[in-house]
Order: C-alpha cells, then structure tokens, then sequence
C-alpha cells in the first residue's frame, strides 16, 4: 500500500445513528424536494478514500477498508428506496473490481432491486454515443436525458448508457437530466454535468464528510 493511499485512509464507523438520521434526511430531500430518482457515483476518490489509478494490484477485501463512511451509509439507503436508482460511473478499467466494492457496501443490506446498479467503467463493454446505431440515435438527442453527440465529456456517455440499462429492466421507468445527481471528486466532471443540465455535487476529497450536508442543501 502507497503512503498516498495511507495517508486518504478514513475510519469506517457508519453505525452512529446520527449519521442514519442524516442520510435518510439527505434521501427524503432529493426524492421529495428536488423529484431525484437516480444517483451516479464515481468510484476512485468518491467512493473509495483512494485512487486506484484504474489498476488496483492489491485485493477486494484490503480496498474495501477504504470505502468512505458517508458513502457506506448512503448507497445501501439509496437502493432500498422504491423509486430511487444508482449506478456507477468510473474511468476506470476494472470494473469486476469495482462491483465486488460495490457488493461488500451493499452486503449488510441486500435488497433485490440492488442488482438494478449498473458499473459503467472503462472496459469497453458498452457504447458510447459515438457508436450507437441509427435506431438509437433519436435517444441521445439533446433534448432527451443525452447530450449533444458533439460533446462526450465528462460522466455524461456513462450516465446515459446507465440511464438506458435501467429503463430497459424497469417497465415505465423515465430518469431525465432534471432527476438525476452526480457525485465525484473530479471539478471537471462536475461542471460538464452541470453544462448538460445535470445537478452535481462535488466530493472534497480533503474535506469528504462534507458530503452529506451539501447533498441535504443541494438545490
């Protein structure tokens, strides 16, 4: 283990009940306020305390000690709720890894619907708006959930093929840009979402337990 990644280690006790309280405050806002029913995360820096760099070396178990608290007790929360979808949208390449995280965040709360999580990672295994087919141009239309063809920036292709999976399984599903936030670490990503009409909060990789707050104030 790098010094780097030592030194973003973060204690993971999320069994407080204040912190519970919070998020289900946190869920109760996006979903009753704001009409939020879908939530992407990033993973490296967001999800993780780390940066794996997109080629972690060690094993599931030594990176699961670097899940942040506050994201150990959102996402389990997220999935349970009716109505509320995750995904994960990541530049990285290991995308088996980054389930097998994903599995251990959810594993004291398992519901059905948390296999509804799509991974989209660097690995090409899904296509970008670049490459869909006539048939499915119509619904990268900028008008649609999608951006403008032009601009494959950012989180924006990921979200878009997450958004796809899920409507596809779920009958009578519709996630748009105006119910979805994006959480990461990267200002970059943060502010092309926004660009595209996305809500986005950012994860202060120096300050991370800020997150929950910023979320129950986000507008």
């Amino acid at each position: 283990m790098s010094t780097e990644q030592q030194q973003h280690h973060e204690p993971q006790d999320t069994s407080s009940d204040g912190i519970h309280v919070l998020v289900d405050q946190v869920i109760a806002h996006l979903q009753q306020d704001l009409k939020i029913n879908f939530v992407a995360f990033d993973f490296d820096h967001t999800i993780l305390s780390i940066h794996t760099g997109g080629h972690w070396g060690g094993s599931v178990k030594e990176l699961c000690q670097h899940v942040r608290p506050s994201v150990a007790a959102l996402l389990p929360r997220l999935v349970a709720r009716p109505d509320m979808y995750c995904a994960i949208v990541t530049f990285s390449s290991q995308p088996a890894m980054v389930r097998s995280v994903v599995d251990f965040i959810l594993s004291k709360n398992k519901k059905k619907k948390a296999v509804l999580l799509p991974i989209r990672a660097e690995d090409g295994s899904w296509k970008t708006p670049s490459a869909v087919s006539s048939r499915e141009e119509e619904w990268w239309k900028e008008d649609e959930f999608g951006l403008d063809t032009d601009d494959l920036e950012g989180k924006q292709p990921h979200m878009v093929s997450a958004v796809e999976e899920l409507e596809f399984l779920v009958p009578g599903l519709e996630i748009h840009k105006a119910s979805t936030v994006l959480i990461d670490d990267d200002k970059n990503n943060i502010r092309i979402a926004r660009d595209n009409g996305v809500r986005a909060v950012w994860l202060d990789p120096k300050n991370p337990q800020q997150l929950l707050a910023d979320l129950k104030q986000l507008k």
